[in-house]
């Protein structure tokens, strides 16, 4: 009997240090979720905002699904695709720069991060970046708390459809009042802030920083790509926040005339001047932005193998032109970036290879080679050897003699 007693409270012990482990361990997770990071996003809502070609922003439903929400809650990242969703566990949480990223898993798969950049000192809108079936992409997103602040659309369901329910804080008075009716409401962050980086290939912007596209209204994309001569392709078009009360737009290389694209101004929908950008050797754009200034940069590459690029700097004029006001070219500044605090440089390509030295985070070097997954570069201390791409990243210009 007393052995029994004493197998009997030896199997508690071990159930009680079992349960003590995982509390422990669930801690130390815990732990890991820096607080600014919470503190930003803990119980909030984030929506899906909608942009079309009219430059309207607003909160849209579909007859037969909920406007798709990202929800923070506890350890739990909940994303609403609006006909399904999927409940993620917050593994950790950290800042990178003005990112707020947690790392999360779905039913003990792979981890993967979830990225949040504050578009504007209030925290209003945001863009978050998440994995979804074509890759990495960021949407545009604003809290719930702000959410009265946009026009609510429904798109009309038949008559004997149950339709979902609007967000919190809509209700029927609020949509009577709305309706059909679109209104542009703009955006209250500075785009010359973020920069777009377009994909070479298929010149979408996903690279986290905001640029309103016309994807998702074709009919208004069609419309105004038939204007500039054009054939509709839903990335052919983008256009970039208002100036001097014009909605400035490029159309890329390759959507219209192979050796041509085209800045153009658009007012209600319709554009009122163009301003034609002739072939430069091998010309693509492949960075856009907008500055202080209100001018408006794009970056071109010079020729197919050049690192340089060519910058062209143009303004929007009062009376609805566009003017080119210089080009010259320039090489891309590169820095690392590493949260660890230092990235190590490599003999060759790949973590098998002997570690020759250090760079720490924030350093500028120069990219010698940047081909595939490990860059050749050199410090400026004179070190030369490989970076994994995913710790190089691109942070300015410097001009050259042209």
């Amino acid at each position: 009997m007393k052995a029994l007693f004493i197998t009997f409270v030896a199997a508690l012990g071990l159930v009680g240090c079992d349960s003590c482990q995982r509390r422990q361990a669930t801690e130390v997770v815990a732990d890991k979720v820096a607080p600014e990071v919470d503190k930003a996003l803990q119980g909030h809502t984030f929506f899906r905002v909608h942009t079309n070609g009219m430059l309207d922003t607003l909160l849209f439903q579909p007859c037969d699904a909920h406007i798709s929400a990202i929800r923070v809650k506890g350890k739990q990242l909940l994303h609403d695709w609006g006909q399904e969703d999927d409940d993620r566990q917050i593994v950790s949480g950290f800042v990178r720069k003005d990112t707020l990223v947690y790392t999360v898993s779905l039913s003990g798969t792979a981890r993967e991060e979830i990225k949040f950049v504050p578009l504007d000192a209030q925290k209003k809108f945001w863009y978050i970046g998440y994995t979804t079936g074509v890759g990495y992409e960021y949407g545009l997103f604003i809290d719930s708390l702000y959410s009265k602040s946009l026009p609510y659309k429904e798109e009309a369901c038949p008559d004997d459809y149950d339709a979902p329910d609007p967000p919190d804080g809509y209700n029927d008075a609020d949509r009577a009042i709305l309706g059909d009716k679109m209104r542009a409401v703009p955006l209250p962050f500075d785009y010359a802030a973020y920069r777009a980086h377009c994909d070479e290939f298929s010149y979408t912007c996903m690279e986290r920083y905001p640029k309103i596209m016309v994807e998702e209204d074709p009919e208004d994309a069609e419309r105004l790509l038939e204007q500039l001569g054009c054939e509709y392709t839903p990335w052919g078009i983008f256009l970039l926040p208002k100036i001097r009360g014009y909605w400035a737009g490029i159309v890329a290389i390759g959507e219209c005339d192979v050796q041509y694209c085209y800045l153009f101004l658009a007012k209600n929908g319709k554009k009122v001047s163009q301003l034609e950008i002739a072939e430069i050797g091998y010309q693509r754009i492949n960075d856009f932005t907008i500055t202080a200034q209100g001018l408006i940069e794009l970056y071109h590459r010079v020729a197919e193998g050049d690192k340089r690029q060519l910058k062209a700097v143009y303004r929007v004029q009062p009376n609805g032109t566009i003017k080119q006001l210089s080009a010259h070219k320039v090489s891309p500044v590169y820095t690392i970036n590493d949260r660890d605090g230092y990235t190590n440089i490599r003999k060759g390509k790949g973590t098998n290879t002997p570690v020759i030295g250090k760079v720490d985070d924030g350093d500028t070097v120069e990219v010698l080679s940047g081909k595939g997954d490990w860059y050749l570069i050199r410090t400026h201390s004179g070190v030369e050897g490989y970076v994994h791409r995913s710790r190089v990243i691109q942070v300015g210009d410097e001009p050259e003699v042209w």
